[in-house]
């Protein structure tokens, strides 16, 4: 079977490099103040990389055009502005 040979650690592990530079910058937000000191970096690394999957789904299978890279940048500007302490960006 094919799906059984395939490391699917690759794509789906938090250890890997953009998760990890994620939570870094979280928890540097967090540590200097500028996000609540109540996100769950953890989890908003989960949120934000199920959201990245999405958007890159949706522009895989979408019959419509959409750029991808404006797409993402709107997306994680918008987490990101969830978590701040001050709103502006």
């Amino acid at each position: 079977m094919l799906l059984a040979k395939i490391d699917s650690n690759i794509v789906l592990s938090y250890n890997r490099s953009l998760p990890v530079i994620y939570k870094n910058i979280i928890l540097k937000g967090i540590r200097e103040g500028n996000f609540k000191s109540a996100t769950d970096a953890d989890s908003f690394v989960h949120q934000l990389m199920i959201s990245i999957r999405g958007i890159i789904f949706e522009w895989c299978v979408c019959t419509c055009s959409f750029d991808l890279e404006k797409e993402l940048l709107n997306h994680i500007e918008l987490l990101f502005k969830g978590i701040q302490v001050n709103e502006s960006i």
